[in-house]
């Protein structure tokens, strides 16, 4: 017989941390920390000639935090106090606003997607994980 790929109690393992996770980061001291900390690690990087972190690092996992924790964390719940429906296309337009892309209508479904991530398991982490899994597909397919 042949052992499984995953232990058959791999989904709780996921939803403890998943659990331990929001828990962390409904914590607004924390949320704050990390922006302010990964703004200034960008910037320092920036100013440095992109030499003390990999600029792919940059692209995939401190914009993708700092973007989610300013486009859902803080914009789409300002937001959706006054109407959800709009705060979904306001925050997706926003977004794709903010990107200033040819993938204008690939930003506004992704905001979509996301906002509905972040929705459905009231953590920004999910759709932080959702996009550096979409920023690391089109570094690596479409550049």
């Amino acid at each position: 017989m042949r052992k499984p790929l995953l232990p058959l109690n791999w989904w709780a393992q996921y939803d403890y941390i998943l659990l331990q996770l929001k828990k962390l980061t409904r914590s607004s001291s924390f949320i704050g920390f990390i922006s302010i900390f990964l703004v200034f690690i960008t910037i320092l990087n920036y100013i440095s000639g992109h030499k003390l972190v990999s600029s792919n690092y940059i692209t995939l996992v401190n914009y993708s935090i700092i973007e989610e924790i300013v486009y859902r964390g803080i914009l789409y719940n300002f937001f959706k106090k006054f109407n959800k429906a709009l705060a979904y296309i306001g925050v997706s337009i926003l977004f794709c606003l903010g990107h200033l892309s040819h993938y204008g209508i690939w930003h506004f479904i992704m905001s979509l997607l996301l906002i509905w991530i972040y929705e459905k398991y009231k953590t920004i982490i999910a759709p932080i994980i959702l996009h550096i899994i979409n920023n690391t597909y089109f570094l690596i397919f479409h550049l």
